[in-house]
Parts: structure tokens; C-alpha cells; sequence
């Protein structure tokens, strides 16, 4: 308070007590003094005053809080420091029922990740081509069972607004060997371990950037930049599968870019070898770069079309400094590098490999696909198609003789799939982050007062040949062939999603698998058919949040 208001209470005070003693003298002169009029006017002139004398008061505070306010506006935009408020951590939960903590204003926040996918597998038939080897083997079958295909925990989250983070380890897949690499064999459980920069992915921006670096799911392709919460069947096809063992796919050590927005997707990444693969035993790594494009043709509430494309260039396979290379050709090269492309009959419960064409001896790859989806209300559709090619080193092994290649042939694979679904009580979204879709989200939750969740009707075919080169009646390595098996699969299934973090999946799958002939003698033409064909039903039950 200023000097002059501090007067001017000190005179209202002093008045105050004027008019308190006149009234008291006002009030003794009523009984005996004849000028009372006189007094009480006298006191109503004081009074009058002292209303007025208030008022001015009441405007001075006004004024110096005035004052005060403009005064702290102009220090706050001088960033002078202001004394903070009192901030506490918040608990937050997602749309999707997943928790954590938040820092008062929302710049670092911290979540619990959780995602588990129990799956059961009967193999109800399982007929073998021939004697040969392999799955094509009398007592060598598939094995039926429980799987818990994905057992995952961690966190994920952001700090400083700009950074974001994700730590998740996988206890779960079936491990029939301690030997990392081979089929079946334990893997590190190092799923997610990256963290993203997103100071430039801004919605404002005309092109926001994202940038990646860490052990992540690289999505090279539409189905693999499909979470494994939302893929329509257990597992993704076999053409998919093999196109990421050129350097895509899960577990994969990658740095990266990304950019989208409402109708497009683009990425650019260099990627690793995968977490787990052992240091030692090699003298290179694999190093792969890729791309992926992406764009909504069409994109409303009802309706949307998709289309894109992507490439993969392998710079080398990994090189195993104790393969034996022949050194009687010329231009052979020790050690030799490979790449085994391979997979199982599109479910996990038995980690055998019906598709496999042993170690090729290779210096390069490539890989390039096109990508299309459509959706209209609860009908849903995707596809996408693959061309694969190896450049063989001359003198490399033939792994489908284990003799050294006279001929080395650039060797080209095809693949696709096709699928469609029909969902009711829910549908499946574009997500503009991933370029690619969500799964099923109900619309009414299950529950006992009426709720239904959602249902799921899917049909599958893909399609895989790792066939090239190969001659029945003549050694492989005189051609530089390569006899990895063509499959044809069927699928069929049904899917229930009680509400947004569970699903109950029931398939049925029906697989040929063709493979010319396998050899049985080292350096010599083959003579046995080794194909199968077989048939199961899986299911799984699924949580994440």
C-alpha cells in the first residue's frame, strides 16, 4: 500500500472515531441540551464524508491490484521466473485400457505393456511324398500341442514431450533347440529396445518426420506393419515371412525415418541383424536398406482403398567364417555368406520347417512388393505380392547337394497371399501412423446385459515358390539350382473380439508343400520326392493392453 492510502486510512480511523464520540454527545445532549438538531447535522455531514472517504479507499486497492497483474504479465514475458504451482504425477489410461503415470503437464509419461497369445495346434493330418527326407520322412511329423507364441512385458512412453521410448522383452515361441539359429532354436528375447525422436513429426508441419533407432518391428511390408494384435489369421503368410528375412521384420536392429498424415505413409530404414544372433563365428553382419510407400486413395468414414509399394536391398548375408568352400573353382570367396529362406506351414506349434532351402551361398539380395487393401463397412480385404532374388557366389556350396556350384545362376522366387474378411458388431481402421490397419473394435463390448463384441469371418490363400533352377535326374550343383519347396496354403477362420484388449481366434489351415526332389547322395541327382501336405486347426486366446 502506497504512503498516501496508508494517510487516508489513518484520517478514516481518526473521523471514525469523530462521529462515534459526536453521536455519544449527540445522544447525552437529547435529554438536557437544546441544540440536538444542530449535533445530529453535524453528524450527518461527517458521516456523508466518510462514505466517500471508503469509496476512494476501495478504488485505490483496485488500482494497485490492477497495477500488480499488468506488472507480473510484463515480467512473464520477460521470462522472469514465476513461482511454479504445486505439480503432482497423474494416472493416466489409454483407449485401449492401457496405464500409467504422467508428469503433471503430460511431457513424460511412463506405461505398462503386456501382450499374450496362447495357442493350441492339432495337426489332424499330416501325409508325407515318397521316402525322402524331411518332413517327407515316415515317424518325422509335426508335433501337436500348447504354444504361448508371444508372452511379452515392458514399458513405453515419452520424455520431454519430444522423445519416446519403448523396453519390451518376449518370454514366449517355441524353442525346441538351445541352439540359437536353427529351426526351433531359442532367439534373445529382446523385442522392442528403441527410442524415437518426434521433435519434427509434428501435425503442423508440411512433411513431419519421425526418426527410429533401436531393436523394433520394422514394417517393411503391409502385414508386417499390421500389429500382431490385428492380423487377421495367427500367423502372417509364408511369402511375408521370407521377404523379412532379407532384413525386415521383428527383433530387427534398425535406424530410421518415417513420415505420414491423413492419406499417405513413407519410410526409409537401414537395418541389422536381429537380437540374439551370436558376435562370434562370422566375420560380417547382415546390413540391409529398405522402403515403403504408401497412399489412401480413397478415405472416408465408410470406405477406403490403399495402395503401396516397397524394396528391399540386401548388401551382404552374414558370412560364417567356418563354412567350407571348395578352392578347386575360380572366383570362389572365403568365407562364404548365405541366406536360408525358410519357414513353417504358416502356425508355430511345432518349429519344424516345411519350407527350406538350406544355406545359399550369396553376396546380394533384393526384394520387391506391392501392397494393396480396401475397406467398405465390416468388409475387409488386403494383399500383397513379392519377387525375391539372390546373386550366388560361384563355388559356393549347393545346399541341396553339398557339392560346389559349377554354375551360379541369380536365383528369382514369387510370392503373395490374398485375404478377406467380414466382421460384425465391429470393424477394422486405417492407422495412419503405421500405414496399415487395426483390427476388429467392437462396438458393444461383451458383457451379461446384452453385449455381443464383435465377430470375424477371414479367408486366406497365399502362395510361396522357393523353387529355381532345380532339374529333376541332374546333381544340383551342375545348374546352380536350388529346390526350397512351393506351398500352397488354405485358411479359414473365425474370429471373436469380446471387447478392445481380448480376442478368441479358431482356424482351420490346409497346406501342400511341393518339393521336386531331395537329394540323398552327396553330389549326385536326386531321386526322392520329399513334398507334404497337411492339415490343422489352431486357436489362440489373446490379451494386450
Amino acid at each position: 500500500m502506497s504512503k498516501q492510502s496508508q494517510i487516508a486510512v489513518m484520517r478514516l480511523v481518526g473521523r471514525s472515531c469523530l462521529v462515534a464520540g459526536l453521536s455519544i454527545v449527540s445522544f447525552a445532549a437529547s435529554a438536557e441540551d437544546p441544540t440536538l438538531q444542530a449535533l445530529e447535522a453535524q453528524i450527518q455531514r461527517l458521516e456523508a464524508q466518510h462514505q466517500a472517504e471508503i469509496k476512494a479507499l476501495r478504488d485505490e486497492v483496485e488500482r494497485l491490484k490492477s497495477l500488480q497483474e499488468t506488472q507480473a504479465a510484463q515480467l512473464a514475458r520477460q521470462g522472469a521466473p514465476e513461482s511454479p504451482a504445486p505439480a503432482f504425477p497423474k494416472l493416466i489410461e489409454s483407449p485401449t485400457h492401457q496405464f500409467g503415470l504422467s508428469s503433471a503437464d503430460g511431457a513424460n509419461t511412463i506405461a505398462l505393456l503386456a501382450r499374450l497369445h496362447l495357442d493350441y495346434g492339432n495337426y489332424v493330418k499330416v501325409t508325407p511324398d515318397g521316402g525322402g527326407v524331411g518332413l517327407g520322412s515316415p515317424g518325422n511329423s509335426l508335433d501337436s500341442g500348447v504354444n504361448a507364441r508371444r508372452a511379452r512385458i515392458g514399458i513405453g512412453g515419452v520424455f520431454e514431450s519430444d522423445w519416446a521410448y519403448r523396453l519390451v522383452y518376449d518370454f514366449g515361441s517355441s524353442a525346441d533347440s538351445t541352439s540359437a539359429g536353427v529351426a526351433g532354436g531359442v532367439t534373445s528375447g529382446v523385442e522392442n529396445a528403441f527410442i524415437t525422436y518426434n521433435g519434427l513429426n509434428k501435425k503442423t508441419s508440411a512433411v513431419p518426420v519421425a526418426i527410429d533407432a533401436g531393436y523394433m518391428d520394422v514394417p517393411f511390408t503391409l502385414d508386417e506393419a499390421t500389429s500382431s494384435n490385428d492380423i487377421m489369421f495367427p500367423e502372417r503368410a509364408s511369402s511375408q515371412v521370407v521377404a523379412g528375412e532379407f532384413g525386415g521384420a521383428d527383433f530387427r536392429s534398425a535406424v530410421g525415418l518415417r513420415s505420414s498424415k491423413d492419406r499417405y505413409w513413407a519410410g526409409l530404414y537401414l537395418t541389422g541383424p536381429t537380437s540374439g544372433v551370436p558376435h562370434h563365428g562370422a566375420d560380417t553382419s547382415t546390413y540391409s536398406v529398405f522402403g515403403r510407400a504408401s497412399y489412401q486413395i480413397l478415405q472416408n468414414e465408410d470406405m477406403s482403398l490403399h495402395l503401396g509399394v516397397n524394396a528391399l536391398h540386401l548388401f551382404q548375408p552374414r558370412a560364417a567364417v567356418t563354412t567350407t568352400t571348395a578352392t578347386s573353382v575360380t572366383n570362389s570367396i572365403s568365407p562364404v555368406s548365405s541366406l536360408t529362406l525358410s519357414d513353417r506351414p504358416e502356425t508355430r506349434v511345432d518349429p519344424s520347417n516345411v519350407l527350406n532351402t538350406g544355406a545359399i551361398p550369396a553376396n546380394r539380395g533384393d526384394v520387391e512388393g506391392g501392397e494393396a487393401a480396401f475397406a467398405w463397412g465390416g468388409l475387409f480385404a488386403q494383399g500383397e505380392y513379392f519377387h525375391y532374388s539372390l546373386n550366388q557366389y560361384l563355388g559356393g556350396i549347393n545346399p541341396a547337394d553339398g557339392t560346389a556350384n559349377k554354375v551360379s545362376p541369380t536365383l528369382s522366387f514369387n510370392g503373395g497371399y490374398a485375404e478377406a474378411s467380414y466382421s460384425l458388431g465391429g470393424r477394422r481402421r486405417y492407422l495412419t501412423e503405421s500405414g496399415a490397419y487395426s483390427g476388429v473394435i467392437p462396438d458393444h463390448p461383451f458383457s451379461l446385459d446384452g453385449g455381443l463384441g464383435a465377430f470375424e469371418l477371414g479367408l486366406r490363400y497365399s502362395s510361396l515358390n522357393l523353387n529355381d533352377h532345380f532339374t529333376p535326374g541332374l546333381a544340383p550343383h551342375l545348374t546352380g539350382g536350388v529346390d526350397g519347396g512351393d506351398q500352397k496354403s488354405y485358411e479359414v477362420g473365425l474370429n471373436w473380439y469380446p471387447n478392445v484388449n481380448m480376442r478368441l481366434m479358431f482356424d482351420y489351415l490346409h497346406v501342400d508343400v511341393t518339393d521336386l526332389y531331395k537329394s540323398v547322395t552327396t553330389g549326385k541327382a536326386p531321386t526322392a520326392l520329399a513334398g507334404t501336405h497337411l492339415e490343422a486347426v489352431t486357436g489362440r486366446l489373446q490379451l494386450a493392453y
